[in-house]
């Protein structure tokens, strides 16, 4: 049998500095999430993608990928505005808001997201196309799909209007990435994308979103618990009455293709911190929970679900079989690979193992299908 060959970067991955302390639960992580953020936002300028016209002066249309240029405007927070937008899911009606037209949807980007399981990728705006608070205030977070739950383009929306700052306006004029005012996307991640996926700056990422997701998960055991004991809310750091929502319209079923993808480390080191038993405390870890669901984690999510795009849709060969980078030779995904006492199947690459039957590093991915429940009627 041939001998396994993997690039270091990847066999000796705990070795790597970011991973020791993702590993560690006793040390915070969120500014080395926010240096990763930074670093798949700035790719963009990094990319020399192809004109949007040939040398013949035909349109064929930028090999630059929406996703990427997404997260440019994202890390500025710049203002775009959608024309035309039909919801994707039932439309949430919220007690005390009003919808002043469901045309030109506008207002700054305050996030990314990803689904976990489907491929949707939508963008969150506060929209200043709603008035809340019983007319008193312009303006609420609401998010517009750009990518349907099977990977495709939304059909949804047509286009995105926005003003490049002059660092984007200077790249789009290098690069010729203008057809007439307007900037044709003709993927929403790039082809190439796919050996991403077997890349360290992915593992990384993945390994964080692991990371704080297990955070959020002890910080809302800790809360319950604190709650539990008869601990309050101070007057001036209460919880938020969220207002009463209304789903409305009609819905129906839809049959998707579904992907998930884990990465396999060794158990982490150390325990999250248990919480006094005081009302300050109960303020912090809700405030801390709500950075890490709403902020941290859908910020990380969509570059790896980007990246796990790219890898579902480009990343096998005409045969089925997986594409391999050149860092990684004679190494085979193992099929029909499932965890003693689990139910679910998967594929599975390892890259190290300490010997048979231990816990070493490795990739898991798997494909199945599953039901979503979509709106059928025209949405806001």
């Amino acid at each position: 049998m041939p001998t396994k060959n993997v690039a270091k970067t990847l066999t000796n991955i705990l070795e790597d500095s970011r991973i020791k302390r993702i590993q560690d639960r006793t040390k915070s992580v969120d500014d080395l999430a926010k240096k990763m953020i930074s670093a798949w936002s700035m790719d963009l300028y990094t990319r020399k993608p192809g004109p949007a016209y040939d040398e013949d002066g035909i349109f064929v249309g930028t090999d630059l990928d929406l996703a990427c240029f997404m997260l440019a405007l994202a890390e500025r927070n710049a203002v775009i505005v959608l024309p035309k937008y039909k919801a994707r899911r039932q439309v949430q009606k919220t007690e005390g808001e009003i919808i002043v037209s469901k045309d030109n949807r506008h207002g700054k980007i305050i996030g990314l997201s990803a689904n976990k399981e489907t491929f949707s990728f939508s963008v969150r705006l506060e929209d200043m196309n709603v008035i809340t608070g019983n007319g008193t205030k312009v303006g609420a977070p609401r998010n517009f799909m750009l990518v349907d739950l099977d990977g495709s383009w939304y059909e949804g929306w047509e286009s995105i209007r926005f003003v490049p700052s002059m660092v984007e306006n200077d790249f789009l004029n290098d690069h010729d990435l203008w057809s007439e005012s307007k900037v044709v996307f003709k993927n929403f991640v790039h082809p190439n994308r796919w050996i991403s996926f077997y890349g360290r700056p992915y593992f990384i990422t993945k390994a964080l979103v692991q990371r704080l997701g297990q955070e959020s998960t002890h910080l809302n055991s800790e809360i319950k618990r604190l709650l539990k004991r008869g601990i309050n809310y101070p007057e001036k750091g209460k919880k938020k009455e969220w207002p009463k929502k209304t789903s409305v319209g009609e819905t129906e079923k839809k049959k998707v293709t579904s992907f998930e993808a884990e990465i396999d480390l060794p158990e982490p080191s150390g325990d999250f911190e248990e919480l006094p038993l005081t009302s300050e405390a109960l303020v912090r870890s809700s405030d801390r929970r709500t950075e890490l669901v709403y902020h941290l984690i859908p910020k990380l999510r969509f570059m790896v679900r980007a990246t796990e795009l790219a890898f579902f849709k480009y990343g096998k060969k005409d045969s089925g079989q997986e594409k391999m980078p050149s860092w990684i030779q004679n190494a085979r995904w193992e099929r029909d690979f499932r965890w003693h006492g689990k139910r679910k199947i998967w594929n599975r690459l390892i890259f190290t193992q300490p010997g048979v039957g231990e816990l070493g590093i490795s990739i898991r991915y798997r494909i199945w299908e599953k039901t979503e429940r979509v709106s059928s009627s025209d949405g806001e």
